[in-house]
């Protein structure tokens, strides 16, 4: 047999194959619902879909981490925006990997509610990798996820957080925030979700619905707080507060995508 017989042998069986595997299991985008080759698809997410998700890049606010209109060279090392010079939060900073937009909007879905694990994954790949080249947020001393109730927990299966809490840690060499664990917060009210109330209503939907499990863990740490989207930011400055009162001696917030339009 010549050397690339094989080769000419695998390849006729794959010209074979392929075409009947395409006809009983179709590959598609599950974000823009497109038919793609096998090959174009990673996560079940097609090149393109995965091109049009946009990072909100150097340029922000010290504090809130909102895009600003300049380039990196022109900021000072802690340039405050306009609403943080007059606004107090409980969080030192605060810091967020894409815009949450389409197609990212429609990406983070599919990993929350219907249960797309390996997408979840790819993105706590992304922000873990991503967050070690962040001064101020690598240096803490415990990463701590945003928790569910435990009934929300039931019916989802998993905390979005923890996933990427859990790859945040492992890439900065801080404990791994495991279920359970006692220096973590709790979800003690069962909240409607945030997504369903306007701005005033979820400021008191989430008064009240965290505590920490043990304070005293807490005291003197610096806390990477990890959630997965942030919009009006009220459920990381409620756990923020939580933690402060706890005993942290300082909170900074991470999450993979913020809302830029209600803030």
């Amino acid at each position: 047999m010549s050397p690339g017989g094989g080769n000419g042998l695998e390849f006729s069986l794959r010209s074979l194959i392929e075409p009947v595997s395409t006809l009983f299991f179709p590959s598609f985008c599950y974000v823009c619902g497109e038919r793609q080759p096998q090959a174009d698809l990673h996560v079940n997410v097609c090149r393109q879909c995965w091109s049009g998700i946009r990072e909100i890049g150097d340029a922000v606010c010290f504090r809130c981490g909102i895009p600003i209109e300049s380039t990196p060279e022109d900021l000072p090392d802690a340039y405050f925006c306009s609403r943080c010079r007059v606004k107090q939060v409980p969080y030192k900073m605060m810091r967020s990997l894409y815009r949450y937009e389409t197609p990212l909007r429609e990406m983070i879905r599919l990993f929350k509610f219907e249960g797309m694990l390996d997408l979840g994954c790819e993105f706590a790949r992304r922000l873990a990798g991503w967050v070690a080249g962040i001064r101020g947020l690598r240096d803490a001393d415990l990463v701590i996820p945003v928790p569910l109730h435990p009934l929300r927990r039931i019916e989802r299966g998993f905390n979005q957080s923890r996933i990427l809490a859990r790859a945040v840690a492992g890439e900065l060499g801080k404990p791994i925030p495991r279920h359970g664990a006692l220096w973590e917060l709790k979800r003690v009210r069962n909240t409607p979700p945030q997504s369903l109330l306007e701005p005033d209503d979820r400021r008191r939907n989430v008064r009240g619905a965290f505590e920490a499990v043990i304070p005293r863990l807490l005291r003197g740490k610096k806390v990477l707080l990890v959630d997965d989207v942030a919009t009006t930011e009220t459920t990381v400055r409620e756990c923020a507060r939580v933690l402060r009162r706890a005993g942290a001696e300082e909170v900074v917030v991470l999450t993979l995508a913020r809302s830029l339009t209600a803030v």
